[in-house]
């Protein structure tokens, strides 16, 4: 993302990457990346259950839970027969 930050699939990675090794807030910030160099259906997705964990893990944050939800609907919008959008 360094040298081509347009490249919306190597943002999804690393953010995926951050996910697995537990840093919240970086995968977030990676999934917020992509989105802001296209609105896209993966990314909408990742970030969406992204703040739904983080909701759930910190004792129902509506506010997380609001907004995630709000990017679940965009990301079923955006490609309503992917299976991924609908998780």
């Amino acid at each position: 993302v360094k040298l081509d930050p347009r490249l919306v699939g190597a943002w999804n990675a690393l953010g995926e990457g951050f996910w697995e090794r537990g840093e919240l807030k970086a995968a977030r910030g990676c999934f917020e990346g992509a989105i802001e160099h296209e609105r896209n259906c993966e990314s909408l997705c990742h970030l969406a259950m992204l703040l739904r964990a983080v909701s759930t893990s910190s004792g129902g944050d509506s506010q997380l839970l609001s907004e995630s939800l709000e990017l679940a609907k965009e990301a079923v919008r955006c490609k309503p027969d992917s299976s991924h959008a609908w998780f």
